[in-house]
């Protein structure tokens, strides 16, 4: 009898330890742990290996082929000449829509000292990701701006010295994210770009470019949903974190930078609006920087964590390249660059996803924008005043990418975040 008590005593001593371990394990695991295990069970599922196929043998249809697809080459190279032919006829007078006026615009001050002000207003629009137990509300503002262009001796070009807000805000707050604010707060948006050239000849330009913007909008918990707020300074090594059921307010910042060379192959390396001399845009090549600042709850793909809501900080560097055309008075312009590099997604003061991932597995990036729009003169003497509509659309997005792969292995790039910026506004530009 005393045996069998004995036993019984250190069979019950191990299940009571078996439980308290497991308890430890699942309900005690660190926000590091839980994160890593997110990330690595879903890189796992973005990479598959495939069973190779054999070929098949298509020794007929490679023998019959060509001689079907001279022939239809040869037929299809005599009508596309015709049509470019006829296009070359048809298009002459296009060009002058391209290149607007060629007596505009008029100004008043000497060539070597020259100035366009602009003034307007107009809608800024933000799309933040979106995610399973939070919903962010797409901010949309009215806002005014002014801007500056000037041509300051020949030698220095302020190619845009703007400034965009609904009101006097700061485009890079000190406080940057911040996901514990709780209740709403009025709608915010500012936005600061400025952009230097230093013309070293007729074609060739070095530029300096760099903006930030932020916004303040809101954001609610899903209804029955229950979310913990983990601030960047806290260590990940913890599983404490402060949960929320209610609205919080969202504020996000974005800055980028450029530095690189614009050639221009019409020869005319001027900030200041111009009448256009040639038919060919400029292009812009270097380094891209891009910061990126905002709540965030760790997403692979399609799958998101949904119990943490970070701080995150995403940041990359890489090349960056676009086009500009200048259009002239009573024409169009549009303005395009690209950026894409390696980058990193910062969690906590102490912990990155790119230190999480598996070996193999790097962060990259890729932002860009897109603006088009026109200037229309109200008259042709000086100074000329102008009206200026325009549309642009923009963002980035940052994702894995794997470096090596395994032979039949199928992987793909799952997204991490994505941000949609888009503006329509309308302007009056003074050329002095």
């Amino acid at each position: 009898m005393k045996i069998i008590c004995k036993t019984s005593f250190f069979v019950a001593i191990i299940i009571a330890s078996a439980i308290l371990i497991y308890q430890k394990y699942t309900f005690a695991q660190t926000i590091r742990e839980k994160v890593k295990q997110h990330v690595e069970e879903n890189l796992e599922k973005a990479s598959t290996i495939e069973e190779q196929k054999p070929l098949k043998k298509k020794a007929i249809q490679s023998q019959t082929q060509p001689t079907t697809q001279k022939k239809k080459t040869s037929s299809s190279n005599q009508i596309s000449s015709d049509n470019t032919g006829a296009k070359v006829q048809g298009t002459k007078k296009t060009w002058t829509f391209w290149l607007g006026n060629p007596d505009l615009p008029k100004r008043v001050i000497h060539r070597k000292f020259q100035l366009d002000l602009e003034a307007g207003g107009g809608y800024r629009g933000w799309l933040p990701q979106q995610y399973p137990t939070v919903s962010v509300y797409a901010a949309n503002y009215f806002t005014w701006h002014v801007e500056v262009r000037a041509r300051l001796f020949e030698w220095l070009d302020l190619s845009r010295g703007y400034y965009e807000t609904t009101n006097v805000a700061n485009p890079r707050p000190s406080e940057f994210s911040s996901a514990a604010n709780y209740g709403s707060y009025a709608l915010t948006a500012a936005w600061f770009l400025i952009s230097l050239g230093f013309p070293v000849s007729d074609a060739w330009e070095p530029t300096i470019r760099y903006e930030a913007r932020s916004f303040l909008t809101n954001a609610k918990v899903h209804s029955g949903k229950n979310v913990c707020i983990v601030p960047y300074n806290q260590s990940a090594d913890t599983a404490d974190c402060q949960s929320i059921e209610d609205k919080m307010s969202i504020s996000s910042n974005y800055e980028t930078a450029l530095i690189g060379v614009n050639y221009f192959p019409s020869r005319d390396p001027m900030a200041i609006i111009h009448a256009a001399t040639g038919k060919l845009p400029s292009f812009f090549f270097g380094a891209g920087y891009i910061g990126y600042v905002k709540p965030y709850q760790v997403t692979i793909g399609s799958s998101t964590l949904d119990e943490y809501l970070f701080t995150g900080r995403f940041r990359g560097g890489g090349i960056a390249f676009g086009t500009r055309y200048n259009g002239g008075v009573n024409s169009i312009f549009f303005d395009l660059w690209v950026g894409l590099g390696l980058g990193e997604t910062r969690l906590t003061k102490d912990m990155t996803l790119n230190e999480l991932a598996p070996e193999d597995w790097l962060i990259g990036y890729v932002g860009g924008n897109i603006k088009i729009g026109g200037r229309i003169a109200f008259w042709k003497f000086a100074p000329t005043l102008m009206f200026v509509p325009e549309a642009s659309f923009g963002g980035a997005s940052f994702f894995f990418f794997k470096i090596r792969k395994q032979e039949g292995e199928k992987v793909s790039t799952p997204t991490i975040n994505w941000d949609i910026l888009y503006t329509i506004r309308a302007s009056l530009i003074l050329t002095l």
